[in-house]
């Protein structure tokens, strides 16, 4: 185990360099710069601005002191808040992130595995046919499509409606008490609760098929049991096995999120960030969830093997 983890932190770094070299060039091959709107400024202003961000030298040479403050921990100044780091601006919107992420993907996991096992338990059927209806529809619309449109229902038109419509009603904006965090929750978790029923139906399905649970079945113990303590932790593999790409999924979708509820996190740094061309910000955001990423995908593959005794990390 302890090798295995030595080796894939080792297969980490060359990954972790090509993003950050990557994403690097294609912000600066993207048109535009960050002192194009400071058109009332003296050139000899704008040239001083330039060189206090290293933005005077060339490509290689403006990498080589970007990666080399980034391995002290420096992120470098945020050009667009002008008082404030990249690091300290990162550091307020995490918890916003994280807490986001975090509810939304555990809402998707319960909810999707609860889902999935009853659609497998009554395959064929009526209610099989309508969950899986509803997953498909679910993948199908991703969640920013979803954000405006629960804006729309919860934020305006419920609030037209006298009585319990009006009560519905929910925040659009901020990020306060419980009732603000609802709408981006369920925007967010939506789309991965159908992803999560269809696999862990299927994965269900193909168990309840499988030899030791029909042994199982043979022992006499109830179904409750056979679901419960031994096939839904097999079934649960593929879930685990989409728990990496699902994070991603997550951390890009906060990104959009983030921004129509004007949620203070991340994402929404990131988009003020691309728009302004504040270089900084846009590849402080990008390392933070290129490493967030690669921990918890490291992660996910720890917890398959827990799961699976089958499965062995060498």
């Amino acid at each position: 185990m302890a090798a295995y983890l030595v080796r894939r932190l080792l297969i980490a770094i060359p990954t972790m360099f090509v993003i950050v070299a990557l994403s690097f060039l294609l912000i600066r091959a993207a048109p535009g710069g960050p002192f194009d709107e400071e058109a009332a400024l003296e050139p000899q202003v704008v040239e001083n601005m330039q060189a206090a961000y290293h933005l005077d030298k060339p490509i290689p040479v403006q990498f080589s002191i970007y990666l080399g403050n980034v391995l002290r921990g420096d992120l470098g100044p945020s050009m667009i808040y002008k008082d404030f780091s990249v690091n300290e601006l990162l550091m307020s919107g995490l918890p916003v992130s994280a807490d986001l992420g975090l509810k939304a993907l555990t809402l998707a996991v319960l909810i999707g595995c609860f889902i999935g096992v009853v659609a497998a338990l009554n395959q064929n059927r009526a209610l099989d046919f309508g969950v899986m209806s509803l997953a498909m529809t679910g993948i199908a619309v991703p969640s920013f499509v979803l954000a405006p449109l629960l804006t729309l229902v919860f934020g305006i038109y419920l609030k037209e409606v006298s009585g319990i419509g009006a009560a519905l009603a929910l925040p659009v904006s901020g990020w306060g008490g419980f009732r603000h965090q609802i709408l981006p929750i369920i925007a967010l978790a939506l789309p991965q609760i159908a992803i999560v029923a269809r696999l862990t139906r299927s994965g269900m399905i193909e168990v309840l098929r499988s030899g030791f649970v029909r042994a199982a079945r043979l022992r006499g113990l109830s179904e409750m049991r056979v679901v419960t303590r031994h096939a839904l932790r097999a079934a649960l593999l593929p879930v685990v096995s989409y728990l990496g790409p699902a994070i991603a999924g997550v951390v890009t979708g906060s990104l959009i999120i983030e921004q129509v509820f004007d949620l203070p996190g991340i994402g929404r740094y990131f988009i003020q960030g691309a728009i302004n061309r504040d270089y900084p910000l846009v590849m402080g955001v990008v390392i933070l969830y290129a490493s967030a990423v690669l921990i918890l995908n490291l992660i996910v593959d720890m917890l398959y093997g827990v799961l699976d005794p089958r499965v062995r990390i060498r």
